[in-house]
């Protein structure tokens, strides 16, 4: 009979145990806070596209008054969360149900009023932009916020 060693060593040699001390904490790994995150989705040059193509769009949740009157959807009678943007100069509103319809009472100006910031998302395709948002007809009837 042949002994052969252990892949790993012998297993009848002991090797030097670690000294426990319970009041030590391991040393913690690097931190990583001081650089910033890689942005995944980088704004795209506007240069690169047709202006006339260019679509933009922002959130508002609550309840859009135009010359005093307050807008509602007409297909589900919906009074707040619309998405409003600008296609081709003109003004549009979009509610949850997936209707949607110019608005000729505002403005693009109006509109710069009512966005919410600088431009901070982008989609290839005006599509993926209402399905990402949820003004595809996926949450018809209810209100978000």
């Amino acid at each position: 009979m042949v002994l052969l060693p252990h892949a790993r060593g012998d297993p009848l040699q002991q090797s030097d145990p670690q000294p426990y001390e319970p009041f030590t904490r391991p040393t913690p790994p690097p931190s990583f806070d001081d650089e910033p995150l890689p942005n995944l989705n980088p704004m795209p040059d506007p240069g690169a596209y047709d202006p006339a193509e260019l679509v933009v769009c922002t959130e508002h949740p609550d309840e859009l008054r135009i010359t005093g009157i307050p807008v509602r959807c007409p297909g589900c009678a919906a009074r707040r969360d619309w998405l409003l943007f600008v296609y081709k100069g003109h003004v549009w509103i979009r509610c949850r149900c997936a209707r949607q319809w110019p608005e000729p009472e505002l403005t693009v100006d109006d509109y710069h009023d009512l966005a919410a910031g600088p431009l901070d998302r982008y989609w290839a395709t005006f599509a993926e932009a209402i399905t990402a948002l949820g003004f595809d007809g996926t949450f018809k009837g209810l209100y978000l916020q």
